[in-house]
């Protein structure tokens, strides 16, 4: 997805939904690496982290376009809406990153016992 810097020429409303485009699909890849832990596919759910944090990050990039405006900007219902998608993307994953840790250590330790 492109990632350009928020121009005044009507691109927000593009660029808001890219937001939530993007972490729609950091949602969908840290959803898929529980499922992937769960089943013990490490492997496979790390690919699926790193897929989640480079939509987080290309997502931010927007973002960071709408705070360098925001002086200039009138609430926008819609940017409020896709920072939450991009916070809830956050937090599952960052989620899934401690909770495949947590089993790593688990299964080792049950190992070396």
């Amino acid at each position: 997805m492109n990632v350009e810097t928020i121009r005044e020429d009507g691109q927000e409303m593009d660029q808001i939904m890219q937001m939530i485009l993007l972490a729609g699909d950091a949602q969908t890849a840290a959803l898929g690496a529980f499922d992937c832990i769960a089943d013990g596919r490490y492997g496979e759910a790390e690919s699926k982290l790193t897929e989640a944090r480079k939509s987080i990050s290309q997502a931010h990039r927007i973002h960071a376009g709408f705070l360098t405006q925001v002086a200039d900007m009138q609430p926008n219902v819609l940017l409020i809406h896709a920072l939450d998608h991009l916070t809830m993307a956050t937090i599952y994953t960052t989620l899934a990153e401690k909770m495949a840790a947590v089993v790593k250590k688990m299964e080792e330790r049950g190992t070396n016992k």
